[in-house]
């Protein structure tokens, strides 16, 4: 690792999330700084509304670990985290929704599989062992989605749409240049070329509680449109 480089990069997305941001944030650096004393919490912040910009850069103010990334307008989900994937300087490099819907013990589990040398890790709310909490609905159609991904792509995955991901900085370097969507397919997206591009993906079994209001989706017909696009262009 070079000198003056962390260690650890966590990327928060965030989009008009000003009543749970700090608190979130803090917390988030809480578990950061158990696991590691070389790290930085990048908050990517898309064309906010609600304040959330301002708590975001007061918090970079207050604290030089916390770095806040803002687009006047909104890029989108991946648009957004790409910006942040490329900006930010971790050797392992975790991103995950400001919701925490994700149980914080993982993070340390995720950081801990990265470092003993997986390229990538995927938390996964539908592998074995893992604990969630979701309306049937949304089990039904995640269920649905990640086989036509399968059928698509043959990767072995089962959940390519959970917001709590984790690469190493060499793995992430291989693909992010390639990954062209800038909405919520981004995840999908880069499990696809991560393992188009040889690397392997180990997905983490969650425990895991569906946030009461949920921005993390889009329509079901653009999701296959771009699942087909993804597989002709390949």
């Amino acid at each position: 690792m070079d000198a003056g480089k962390p260690e650890v990069s966590v990327v928060l997305p965030v989009y008009n999330e000003s009543s749970i941001l700090r608190s979130n944030v803090l917390l988030v650096e809480s578990v950061a700084k158990a696991i590691t004393s070389s790290y930085e919490i990048i908050i990517v912040e898309d064309g906010s509304t609600d304040g959330s910009d301002r708590i975001a850069e007061t918090m970079s103010r207050e604290n030089p670990r916390i770095i806040h990334l803002h687009s006047e307008t909104r890029l989108g989900k991946g648009n957004a985290l790409k910006k942040a994937l490329k900006y930010c300087k971790g050797e392992t490099v975790v991103f995950m929704d400001i919701d925490l819907a994700t149980n914080l013990r993982h993070v340390s589990e995720l950081i801990d599989l990265i470092r003993s040398g997986h390229a990538a890790i995927v938390g996964s709310r539908l592998a074995r062992g893992a604990r969630v909490r979701r309306p049937i609905s949304r089990k039904i159609a995640s269920l649905a989605y990640n086989l036509l991904v399968n059928v698509l792509f043959y990767d072995g995955v089962f959940d390519h749409q959970c917001g709590f991901k984790g690469f190493s900085r060499k793995a992430l370097a291989k693909v992010i240049d390639d990954v062209n969507d800038g909405g919520f397919f981004f995840d999908t997206e880069i499990i696809v070329r991560l393992k188009r591009k040889g690397f392997s993906v180990v997905e983490l079994p969650l425990e895991w509680t569906e946030p009461r209001v949920s921005y993390l989706h889009e329509g079901p017909l653009r999701m296959l449109f771009k699942l087909l696009a993804l597989r002709f262009s390949l």
